[in-house]
């Protein structure tokens, strides 16, 4: 499976290859793109639930990632939220 870059640059959903056994037995709803665009909505809205919940946590990890590269910031944790 390959993914795709929108015209933005960033990624999208892969396209289906109709050859792979994995794809095989699809319904028509599958096959006209619906089936793949309910996916990616269903992705972004778990992507969105868990950087809400985890906020603090990827936050505080990012400011330990970035003085350790940086040692010498001015970025807060209100800079990085």
């Amino acid at each position: 499976m390959v993914a795709r870059r929108s015209s933005s640059g960033g990624m999208t959903s892969p396209e289906t290859d109709p050859t792979n056994p994995r794809t095989e037995g699809n319904s028509a709803l599958e096959q006209d793109g619906f089936y793949m665009f309910k996916k990616d909505s269903q992705r972004r809205m778990t992507l969105s639930k868990v950087l809400t919940q985890d906020e603090t946590n990827i936050c505080e990890h990012w400011k330990e990632a970035i003085e350790a590269d940086l040692r010498d910031t001015a970025l807060t944790m209100v800079n990085i939220k």
